[in-house]
């Protein structure tokens, strides 16, 4: 074991973290963040996660292989996305394609 690699990655963490990285999924390179660095993000997609959970969606997008995600309440998609608030479908195409509902 390389105690030093790991004390790399704590710290690394830690900077993430003040950052607004709130979890990795070393597996999957999901990285989940806070709310608002995603505000801007351009190309965002939403995956609609249920209407029996608090957080029923989840506002993404994948840079360079990398999800980097957030999950959001009602209230905080029409406040923090309102240009994705209304779609209630999986996987929303945002490119102005005929694959996408408004509510």
């Amino acid at each position: 074991m390389n105690l030093e690699k790991i004390k790399e990655f704590i710290a690394i963490r830690n900077d993430l973290y003040e950052a607004g990285v709130i979890a990795l999924d070393l597996y999957s390179d999901s990285v989940h963040v806070k709310k608002t660095l995603l505000v801007d993000v351009p190309d965002l997609q939403v995956e609609f996660l249920g209407d029996d959970v608090e957080y029923p969606f989840e506002v993404f997008t994948v840079c360079d292989g990398i999800k980097l995600f957030c999950v959001v309440t009602n209230e905080q998609m029409s406040e923090l996305f309102p240009q994705l608030s209304g779609y209630m479908i999986e996987d929303v195409d945002l490119s102005g394609g005929e694959d996408h509902a408004i509510a």
